[in-house]
């Protein structure tokens, strides 16, 4: 069997993903279907991905010494030139790549939608098909740059969501599946539709290795009291040694008729206070969500307990600091993240004008997903390669200056014409973007553009 795995190598390397042999990639090369997602076009976008580039990478600004990269290119290209020198080697990737509305499709890398597609009346078929096929072998290569602890983010809208996400399935695998994240993409849905308004769209998270992965979302109460009371917690029973206790009681002896006012708890015996500190061992029975040992231990390691004027039982932990919650799948104002509307604006603050470039993502909510991927690693390497106007590149910038981090990006972006009297391509947008925010940031970034 060996035998026969080393001979398959050498005459069809297109079949290994990371050395390993792919049972999709060999099922579509024997022309046999299996459970997924199938498409007119899938067998050739498969072998898109192993063939080798002939292009080369061109340092546009060598003078530069920054590793923060922007590639003007194709990406199909550019994901395959960087496999030799950032291969596994990829913390993050976060793509917003062109949504398929069923109009004139820009990536067509030379697919050709068969004549009885084009015949049967559904032209929306054929750039189905083209959208599948431009999406899929740059997923495989994305797959490939990944870091064993790597994550991918994916914004994609209705249309195509349901597809990615089997696709993702095949590429990544099941398993590999994080979370699907709703973020609110307008302040007001349009008034134009017949059937709903339509205000959020979706951004896919898959993982390299599940296993591997420590998510961010944000403190938790870092500065808050937290109760051990919880009303549907069995009764049990807690004793709280002598001045271990705080307490906002005024000074003196308070007998057991007076402990009364918590309906929730019962004393063992009077207490006295002193100085803001409860000056008795005394021992409570109630819903505590803590036993006996785990109030010794945090005790011991610098927890604080305090009783308050209800005599509420609350503790501020000797490692608070460190808490965190996860994130969030509802990305909106209360995440701190914004809308379309708020991209607009950076975007025109930036460059000085208005653009027909509108769909930018606006960086608060990049810079949510770059934080909830790299706070645990704040020198990761963050690559999007459907760039647009480089709003990645600036949320990259703008959470390294406030977290102190050391996070590189590299970015690439097809020079697609655009119908705009300042640019001639999306590409200049990005570019022009970057220098716009680096200027204010004393940021550079190096170009580099295949040729």
């Amino acid at each position: 069997m060996s035998q026969f795995i080393s001979n398959l190598k050498k005459i069809a390397p297109h079949l290994f993903t990371n050395g390993k042999l792919n049972k999709s990639l060999l099922l579509a090369e024997l022309d046999i279907e299996e459970y997924g997602l199938t498409w007119h076009g899938k067998k050739q976008a498969q072998t898109k991905a192993a063939i080798p580039c002939s292009k080369k990478i061109i340092n546009s600004s060598p003078e530069v010494l920054s590793d923060d990269i922007f590639i003007r290119g194709d990406n199909l290209d550019a994901l395959k030139l960087l496999q030799s020198t950032h291969k596994e080697k990829v913390d993050l990737i976060y793509i917003d790549p062109p949504y398929n509305t069923g109009k004139k499709f820009t990536y067509k890398d030379n697919f050709r939608v068969a004549n009885s597609r084009k015949k049967s009346g559904h032209p929306a078929t054929g750039i189905h098909d083209q959208w599948l096929s431009m999406m899929y072998p740059r997923l495989i290569l994305a797959h490939q740059l990944l870091a064993e602890q790597g994550i991918i983010f994916i914004s994609i809208s209705d249309d195509e969501v349901h597809n990615l996400r089997i696709i993702l399935d095949e590429v990544f695998h099941p398993r590999s599946f994080v979370a699907h994240f709703c973020w609110l993409k307008k302040k007001k849905g349009s008034h134009l539709s017949s059937t709903v308004r339509s205000m959020t769209e979706h951004i896919l998270c898959y993982a390299k290795n599940k296993t591997k992965i420590n998510l961010y979302g944000e403190p938790a109460y870092s500065d808050k009291w937290q109760p051990l009371l919880k009303k549907k917690n069995r009764k049990k029973q807690l004793c709280f040694p002598a001045k271990t206790v705080e307490t906002k009681l005024k000074d003196g002896t308070y007998p057991l008729s007076s402990l009364r006012k918590n309906p929730l708890i019962s004393f063992s015996n009077a207490i006295k206070v002193k100085n803001g500190v409860v000056q008795t061992q005394f021992t409570l029975e109630g819903p505590f969500v803590w036993v006996q040992t785990k109030l010794d231990q945090e005790l011991q390691l610098g927890t604080r307990v305090a009783l308050s004027s209800k005599l509420g039982i609350n503790v501020f932990r000797h490692d608070q600091h460190k808490k965190f919650k996860r994130p969030t799948t509802m990305l909106d104002p209360k995440s701190n993240v914004g809308s379309y509307e708020d991209a607009f604006a950076e975007l025109r603050d930036h460059l000085g004008e208005e653009y027909k470039f509108t769909y930018a993502k606006p960086t608060s909510l990049l810079r949510y997903l770059i934080k909830a991927a790299t706070h645990f690693n704040q020198s990761a390497v963050i690559v999007d390669f459907f760039a647009g106007s480089a709003s990645t590149g600036e949320a990259t910038w703008q959470l390294n200056q406030i977290d102190g981090g050391n996070r590189k990006f590299i970015l690439v972006q097809q020079e697609e014409p655009i119908d705009d009297p300042n640019f001639k391509t999306i590409a200049d947008i990005g570019e022009a973007r970057l220098r716009a925010v680096g200027k204010k940031m004393n940021r550079q970034f190096q170009v580099w553009s295949i040729r």
